[in-house]
Protein backbone atom coordinates (compact mmCIF):
# COMPACT_ATOMS: atom_id res chain seq x y z
CA UNK A 1 0.00 0.00 0.00
CA UNK A 2 2.97 2.31 0.56
CA UNK A 3 3.99 2.01 -3.08
CA UNK A 4 0.49 2.95 -4.23
CA UNK A 5 0.50 5.93 -1.86
CA UNK A 6 3.81 7.07 -3.37
CA UNK A 7 2.40 6.75 -6.91
CA UNK A 8 -0.62 8.84 -5.86
CA UNK A 9 1.60 11.46 -4.22
CA UNK A 10 3.87 11.80 -7.27
CA UNK A 11 0.91 11.83 -9.65
CA UNK A 12 -0.77 14.63 -7.72
CA UNK A 13 2.42 16.66 -7.28
CA UNK A 14 3.48 16.52 -10.92
CA UNK A 15 0.08 16.36 -12.61
CA UNK A 16 0.52 12.82 -13.92
CA UNK A 17 -3.20 12.16 -14.08
CA UNK A 18 -3.07 8.72 -15.66
CA UNK A 19 -0.51 7.58 -13.07
CA UNK A 20 -2.72 8.99 -10.32
CA UNK A 21 -5.56 6.82 -11.59
CA UNK A 22 -3.27 3.81 -11.65
CA UNK A 23 -2.10 4.52 -8.09
CA UNK A 24 -5.67 4.83 -6.84
CA UNK A 25 -6.58 1.51 -8.45
CA UNK A 26 -3.57 -0.20 -6.89
CA UNK A 27 -4.34 1.29 -3.48
CA UNK A 28 -7.94 0.12 -3.84
CA UNK A 29 -6.85 -3.44 -4.52
CA UNK A 30 -4.54 -3.32 -1.50
CA UNK A 31 -7.21 -1.85 0.77
CA UNK A 32 -9.70 -4.50 -0.28
CA UNK A 33 -7.22 -7.25 0.56
CA UNK A 34 -6.64 -5.66 3.95
CA UNK A 35 -10.35 -5.89 4.78
CA UNK A 36 -11.45 -2.44 3.60
CA UNK A 37 -13.56 -3.72 0.69
CA UNK A 38 -15.87 -0.71 0.30
CA UNK A 39 -13.02 1.81 0.54
CA UNK A 40 -11.03 -0.29 -1.92
CA UNK A 41 -13.91 -0.32 -4.39
CA UNK A 42 -14.21 3.47 -4.09
CA UNK A 43 -10.50 3.90 -4.85
CA UNK A 44 -10.59 1.56 -7.84
CA UNK A 45 -13.73 3.28 -9.18
CA UNK A 46 -12.07 6.69 -8.85
CA UNK A 47 -8.94 5.37 -10.51
CA UNK A 48 -11.00 3.99 -13.39
CA UNK A 49 -12.80 7.32 -13.88
CA UNK A 50 -9.47 9.13 -14.07
CA UNK A 51 -7.93 6.41 -16.28
CA UNK A 52 -10.84 6.43 -18.73
CA UNK A 53 -11.04 10.23 -18.66
CA UNK A 54 -7.52 10.40 -20.05
CA UNK A 55 -8.50 8.10 -22.91
CA UNK A 56 -6.06 5.42 -21.79
CA UNK A 57 -6.82 2.00 -23.24
CA UNK A 58 -3.67 0.15 -22.15
CA UNK A 59 -4.51 -2.27 -19.30
CA UNK A 60 -8.10 -0.99 -19.11
CA UNK A 61 -9.62 -4.47 -19.40
CA UNK A 62 -7.43 -5.70 -16.56
CA UNK A 63 -8.55 -2.82 -14.37
CA UNK A 64 -12.19 -3.44 -15.23
CA UNK A 65 -11.81 -7.12 -14.32
CA UNK A 66 -10.13 -6.19 -11.03
CA UNK A 67 -12.97 -3.83 -10.16
CA UNK A 68 -15.56 -6.43 -11.16
CA UNK A 69 -13.91 -8.98 -8.89
CA UNK A 70 -14.21 -6.57 -5.95
CA UNK A 71 -17.80 -5.73 -6.84
CA UNK A 72 -18.73 -9.43 -6.91
CA UNK A 73 -17.10 -9.90 -3.50
CA UNK A 74 -19.22 -7.03 -2.17
CA UNK A 75 -22.40 -8.44 -3.73
CA UNK A 76 -22.75 -5.69 -6.35
CA UNK A 77 -23.48 -8.12 -9.16
CA UNK A 78 -25.52 -5.72 -11.32
CA UNK A 79 -22.73 -3.13 -11.39
CA UNK A 80 -20.13 -5.80 -12.19
CA UNK A 81 -22.30 -7.14 -14.99
CA UNK A 82 -22.79 -3.64 -16.41
CA UNK A 83 -19.03 -2.99 -16.42
CA UNK A 84 -18.36 -6.28 -18.17
CA UNK A 85 -21.00 -5.44 -20.79
CA UNK A 86 -19.29 -2.10 -21.39
CA UNK A 87 -15.91 -3.79 -21.76
CA UNK A 88 -17.30 -6.29 -24.24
Amino acid sequence: MQDAAKIIEIGERHGYTARLGNGLSLRGLARSRLGELDAGIDDVREGMVIWRGKGVIFRTLGQICGLCDLLVQAGHLDEASHLLDEAD
